[in-house]
């Protein structure tokens, strides 16, 4: 529906905003509209129904991707697949370590002077932007807040559940988030794989949402979050893993690309079809 014909819906719509306004049928047929002829309407048509096809195929395609890599990673992390040596020789054994020997804490603080973006760590979309996220400037005493440096990892200690998500700032050089967001980087180990084994492999994330305490809220404090042990394999074999991985993070993140690009297009096309 064109922004026009959405405007001209509100002005003959009846009853409220929290009543749900209604186009009543004898008003809705009464609208005058200039139409292309029949045969014009019929290409217009077929041409957003191939449109229509091209970004189902596209969201088929993204979703075909983050499954492949989800399986994946479930087998990586069962170690049902093992990656191998140059030469063709076996990696050793995964090894029971703590997070705590596999991470450096990081804590440069701010003052209300400072000028470093506000970031946000979200589950979904990883580092953003806070302005980004809520869609407005908030308004805060950012003095306490913690810096986040590029390629550092963070995650925000308290959850309503026990839902806890590790995210590295690709985003820029320098950020704060709030004092509840930890912050630290990789020791001995590959940050990325580390990372991505927290936030999927079943038993880590079991075993973090158990060590977490509190009531309604729940806090995982970076102090327990060291003493948690997990199963992991040898640093080049990490190295390995998180290069593999991120051509899958990659191929989504080029695939979403491109069906944005086809929803800016029909969204274009529609505008200026409808002016």
């Amino acid at each position: 529906v064109s922004s026009l014909m959405l405007k001209h819906y509100f002005s003959i719509a009846t009853g409220s905003l929290i009543e749900k306004l209604r186009v009543h049928y004898t008003n809705f047929v009464e609208i005058r509209k200039r139409l292309p002829s029949l045969p014009e309407q019929q290409k217009i048509a077929d041409f957003l129904n191939n449109v229509d096809e091209v970004i189902a195929a596209s969201e088929e395609e993204v979703t075909n991707l983050e499954q492949q890599k989800k399986a994946v990673m479930q087998k990586i992390f069962s170690q049902e697949v093992r990656f191998k040596r140059e030469d063709g020789s076996d990696f050793p054994e995964w090894e029971i370590g703590k997070i705590g020997d596999l991470i450096e804490l990081y804590d440069e603080k701010v003052s209300n002077d400072c000028e470093l973006p506000i970031l946000t760590s979200s589950k979904k979309d990883g580092i953003v932007y806070q302005t980004d996220h809520f869609g407005r400037e908030q308004i805060h005493d950012i003095s306490g807040y913690n810096v986040l440096p590029r390629n550092y990892c963070t995650y925000r200690n308290r959850s309503d559940g026990t839902d806890y998500t590790f995210n590295i700032n690709t985003l820029c050089d320098k950020g704060i988030v709030s004092k509840f967001y930890p912050v630290f980087k990789e020791k001995n180990s590959n940050l990325y794989f580390l990372m991505t084994l927290l936030n999927n492999e079943p038993t880590t994330v079991n075993k973090i949402a158990y060590t977490a305490v509190g009531g309604a809220q729940k806090v995982l404090s970076i102090k327990a979050l060291q003493e948690i042990e997990i199963n992991i394999p040898s640093l080049p074999e990490q190295q390995l893993i998180a290069d593999f991985l991120t051509s899958y993070d990659e191929a989504i993140t080029a695939a979403k690309q491109e069906l944005e690009k086809w929803k800016e297009l029909k969204k274009g096309l529609l505008q200026q079809m409808f002016v």
